[in-house]
């Protein structure tokens, strides 16, 4: 049987700015933008004081699993690139070739500004069998700091065993998943 894990999550259909962590980043209208946790691959559970969480946009028109941009990994997440092996998989981007990062992500489904207790006790751990695309920082390629926030994208739903609803009328989304944990 399907379970809830974001029900009714909410969305805007105008452009606003989130102040987090210090910085102030764009999120452009429809954009619906969920709570997610990096961590090195051989950890096995989250805590607040201990891991940071940042926001991500659910993004359908991304193919990919996640994608973020080192700032991402290194400001927001407080996790040590090191730390993360480097695996098998690669993928070209705009010309460069980046070994994708193991690592664990997991999905905050409850708000963790509002209630970061409750928040990380009912996080999902998400399976990212073939690793994450972390776009290194380089003064020859301004580009590597796009995107503003990280991408989650179809291929990690289906990993997941996931269905995304989308309520355009109410603009909030839903996501079940039949996978067990």
């Amino acid at each position: 049987m399907p379970r809830s894990v974001l029900h009714g999550w909410p969305y805007h259909s105008n452009f606003r700015r989130l102040h987090f962590c210090g910085s102030v980043t764009a999120i452009g209208a429809e954009q619906p933008v969920v709570w997610i946790v990096a961590a090195p691959f051989h950890v096995t559970r989250i805590e607040p004081g201990s891991h940071a969480f940042f926001p991500a946009v659910l993004d359908t028109g991304y193919a990919g699993r996640l994608f973020m941009n080192h700032r991402h990994l290194t400001r927001w997440s407080n996790v040590d690139r090191t730390s993360m092996l480097a695996g098998r998989y690669l993928e070209t981007v705009h010309g460069q070739t980046i070994p994708r990062l193991q690592m664990k992500i997991w999905l905050l489904l409850d708000d963790p500004i509002a209630e970061v207790d409750r928040a990380f006790s009912r996080a999902m751990p998400l399976r990212i069998e073939e690793g994450v695309t972390v776009m290194p920082h380089t003064a020859a390629a301004p580009w590597n700091d796009r995107p503003e926030l990280p991408l989650l994208g179809m291929r990690l739903f289906a990993d997941n065993a996931m269905t995304l609803t989308i309520n355009a009328r109410q603009r909030t989304i839903d996501l079940q998943t039949d996978r067990r944990w």
